[in-house]
């Protein structure tokens, strides 16, 4: 008795199609009955293991030898995924010298994670005047701020915290599940009317994170 298909210890996803393929041969033997006609589709619905019996008779029936091979149906598979898009964050707009305000800009992160925790962060990469934005050599004098919020929302406000380095990140947000999610991050630049502004353009590089020790 041979039995080709399914393999022995085989891995089959499930619904996949897999035709049967056995032969029976010897003394007597005129018959060879396995769970589906030789040729047919093997059973792939039901997720776990699986055996597939093969029969050999005789002319009265009796079973002259027995065969079965063991195989595995595995259920849909997700493939472990950690994706961070960052849409193009709104302008902080013109510093005015000599007013005192609070500027923001925003941008929303789209989130997709399928881990049991994920975690987003943000750093400044440079590696002076860390955490600051600079035009050229002049160095503005209250760091950035920054926080975030799970959904395309800014009610409620983000509790803001002081933008730190690549070997302090700032953490925006945890998820403690598998996650689709838009949030909402928000950058608030402080200026004092005693701060002195430079002619310009303020900027900062910063490297955002996703990360999880559950993938």
């Amino acid at each position: 008795m041979t039995i080709a298909a399914p393999v022995e210890g085989q891995t089959i996803a499930q619904n996949a199609v897999v035709n049967a393929s056995y032969t029976c041969a010897g003394d007597g033997v005129v018959s060879c009955e396995g769970p589906v006609a030789n040729g047919a589709p093997i059973p792939t619905n039901q997720v776990g293991p699986q055996y597939f019996t093969v029969i050999a008779r005789n002319a009265s029936g009796v079973a002259q030898a027995i065969g079965t091979a063991r195989y595995t149906v595995d259920g849909p598979i997700v493939s472990p995924t950690l994706h961070l898009d960052l849409s193009p964050p709104t302008p902080f707009g013109a510093f005015v010298p000599g007013v005192a305000k609070d500027y923001t800009s925003t941008t929303v992160a789209a989130i997709f994670s399928t881990a049991d925790d994920t975690t987003l962060t943000v750093a400044d990469a440079s590696t002076t005047n860390v955490g600051r934005m600079v035009n050229g050599t002049h160095v503005l004098t209250q760091p950035v701020q920054v926080g975030a919020v799970k959904g395309a929302t800014t009610t409620p406000p983000p509790s803001f915290a002081a933008l730190g380095g690549t070997a302090a990140p700032t953490q925006l947000l945890t998820y403690d599940s598998a996650v689709r999610d838009a949030a909402t991050i928000t950058f608030k630049q402080s200026v004092s009317e005693t701060d002195a502004l430079r002619t310009g353009t303020y900027s900062k590089t910063l490297t955002f994170t996703l990360s999880t020790t559950a993938p």
